[in-house]
């Protein structure tokens, strides 16, 4: 099967941050893919710590370590929202984009 063209100019969300919950795997993962190809800084938030490395991985190939943040997140509980979204902000200073996958 012949790999899809992708019709977006590579630099459409450059220096824009998206957040995705649910990031680290399926649908949640796919976007951040496309995000950090589009020069998006990308954080991704999963409960368990394995789908956030194993996510982390896959965005090492369309995007720098500066342009990634990956941590915990379980948004049933406002303790770890509320660190996550402090992480996201120390590391990139705000939030442009919020991509609510989780669950």
């Amino acid at each position: 099967m012949p790999t899809p063209t992708f019709p977006f100019a590579a630099n459409l969300f450059e220096n824009q941050v998206v957040v995705i919950t649910g990031g680290g795997t399926g649908i949640g993962l796919a976007s951040a893919q496309r995000f950090a190809a589009l020069g998006a800084k990308v954080a991704i938030g999963s409960r368990k710590q394995q789908n956030i490395d194993a996510g982390l991985a896959v965005l090492r190939e369309e995007a720098p370590e500066d342009r990634l943040y990956g941590s915990p997140l379980d948004t049933r509980d406002a303790t770890t929202v509320d660190a996550w979204v402090e992480g996201v902000l120390a590391k990139f200073g705000r939030i442009d984009v919020l991509i609510n996958n989780a669950g």
